[in-house]
């Protein structure tokens, strides 16, 4: 039998299978104890027909904010109703990224609340204080002009110390319906309250903050830490300290990685790395995104900022 002889004989069994299927007002529902939501939700493949045609001939609006990173501006984006990890061995340098990131969502409109429950607002305020400003010491005015100039868009949750998960939750739920957040960042899951080999708590905890951000809207921003990495080498998803699920529910894995040997060999006046940068932003995993990849950064020790060019550290 030729190939068109087979493409008509299974274009001829699909229609007969078409033909004999039952339709839905014709099925007992009640023998399979479905709801009628469950029911409703029972399609043939043939009702999102226009919809996807739609997908194919118009473009697809672009939602969400971006990085502060013109390498990958275009490549990441933090959609409503998605979780992101951040993870990376600690003393990495994750925080300070996230006070960057948090500044860049202002500066884009969209509000953050930044739980931190390893540093206290002050220090918090104070980092990102240096960013905005671009100055390792600030007069009061200074100060004001930073406080002006993010107006609303940051909030701080004032606790230092773990905090258990419902409470975590809970905080999620109120800085999304009372005060508009668009972002929270919980920094970091191992002051959340659970051992670090409570596998079951990690899973259930992990469900139900994905579960909340699909149904509010709510980007939710997670550090964990990662495993300790031979010679503090370049850590991936697979490093992160936990249960398995704290990578596989995320919608996004970001890394970021701290060049420790280049800035050791600074340090020593050795030259041997200079040529590296002293960071890296890693994407492992991005669900509603095409790319995946790294991102070389510098930081500047004066603002605390990253930069993806050297040249453009202010």
């Amino acid at each position: 039998m030729g190939l068109v002889e087979r493409a008509e004989r299974r274009f001829q069994q699909a229609k007969d299978y078409g033909a004999n299927v039952v339709h839905d007002a014709a099925i007992d529902w009640s023998r399979y104890e479905l709801s009628e939501e469950d029911q409703a939700r029972v399609r043939k493949a043939e009702a999102w027909e226009s919809d996807l045609i739609d997908a194919f001939c118009m473009h697809e609006e672009i939602i969400g904010a971006t990085l502060p990173w013109e390498g990958v501006r275009d490549k990441v984006r933090f959609r409503p109703g998605e979780l992101s990890l951040w993870t990376g061995i600690n003393g990495h340098l994750k925080s300070m990224a996230l006070n960057q990131i948090a500044l860049g969502f202002t500066a884009q409109g969209e509000r953050s609340c930044i739980a931190s429950f390893e540093m206290h607002p002050i220090k918090t305020l104070k980092r990102m204080a240096r960013q905005f400003i671009r100055a390792e010491s600030l007069s009061p005015s200074e100060v004001r002009e930073f406080f002006a100039g993010i107006q609303g868009g940051i909030w701080i949750y004032d606790q230092v110390g773990t905090v258990n998960t419902t409470r975590v939750l809970a905080l999620s739920r109120y800085v999304r319906e009372e005060i508009g957040c668009q972002h929270i960042i919980i920094d970091s899951l191992m002051k959340c309250g659970m051992d670090a080999d409570d596998y079951t708590t990690q899973k259930r905890f992990i469900d139900k903050l994905c579960t909340y951000a699909k149904d509010s809207g709510l980007h939710v921003h997670l550090v964990a830490h990662s495993k300790k990495v031979a010679d503090e080498g370049v850590p991936g998803k697979m490093d992160v300290s936990g249960h398995a699920d704290l990578t596989n529910m995320p919608d996004n894995v970001f890394v970021i990685w701290h060049n420790k040997k280049k800035a050791k060999a600074q340090q020593d006046l050795d030259h041997a790395h200079d040529r590296e940068s002293d960071a890296l932003f890693i994407c492992e995993k991005q669900r509603n995104g095409e790319w995946e990849g790294k991102l070389g950064l510098w930081f500047d020790k004066t603002s605390l900022l990253f930069s993806d060019r050297e040249a453009r550290i202010p």
